[in-house]
């Protein structure tokens, strides 16, 4: 990291970016690093045209198994060191959960 008028310091920041969006963002990093690291979650089905205009009150009436599970997950990832990881497939292929593949690699 280099301060301005101080001495450059070596760091880890223990961070992960999020990104979300409609198209694959365009990195300017020449060293490939930040691409060889994503982790690209494909979703081939759209609901832009059907809408569920119940889907509050459907929430509403799951909202403590909801809330149950994500403070579950919470407990695994504490457990685990503030760790994600990446489930391996039950299923025959070579995509996870969300499709996510097993090396990483963006799954269509």
């Amino acid at each position: 990291m280099n301060r301005k008028n101080k001495s450059i310091l070596s760091v880890k920041i223990p961070a992960k970016i999020i990104m979300v969006a409609n198209k694959h963002s365009k990195f300017l990093d020449e060293s490939g690093a930040l691409a060889d690291r994503e982790i690209m979650l494909v979703f081939e089905a759209s609901f832009a045209k059907v809408k569920d205009t119940e889907l509050g009150g459907k929430l509403k009436a799951e909202l403590s198994g909801i809330a149950n599970w994500a403070i579950e997950g919470l407990r695994r990832l504490r457990a685990n060191g503030n760790r994600f990881t990446i489930r391996r497939a039950r299923t025959q292929g070579a995509t996870g959960a969300c499709g996510v593949a097993e090396s990483g690699a963006a799954v269509r």
